[in-house]
């Protein structure tokens, strides 16, 4: 059984989850951005209720910047989705390989 399985990607599958370690990181990371550029919006920002102006150290935030952080957030999400594709064909595959080994077997709906 421990061939069928590497041969119907075993790697595949580790290499997803690895994946999708790097997604949840990455997510994590975009929400530290999002968190401090937001942060240091709400410190820099002086007005009246009607109106409100950004610090330019708040505009100018290479690293935090909100718009990175949304940026890095989707990317992580996309590879997330990516990931989770790659178990399921993985999975499929495997389902596959059981079939040929074991006829008349029936798969879960």
């Amino acid at each position: 059984m421990d061939s069928l399985f590497s041969i119907a990607g075993s790697s595949a599958i580790e290499a997803a989850m690895q994946g999708l370690e790097r997604s949840r990181d990455g997510l994590q990371g975009a929400a530290d951005d999002v968190l401090a550029a937001t942060t240091q919006a709400v410190n820099g920002a002086s007005g009246t209720a009607e109106t409100v102006s950004i610090s330019d150290t708040a505009r100018g935030l290479a690293s935090g910047s909100l718009e990175g952080g949304l940026l890095k957030a989707n990317t992580a999400r996309l590879t997330y989705q990516m990931n989770v594709a790659v178990v399921r064909t993985a999975d499929e595959q495997f389902q596959d390989m059981l079939d040929l080994a074991v006829p008349n077997s029936e798969r879960e709906a």
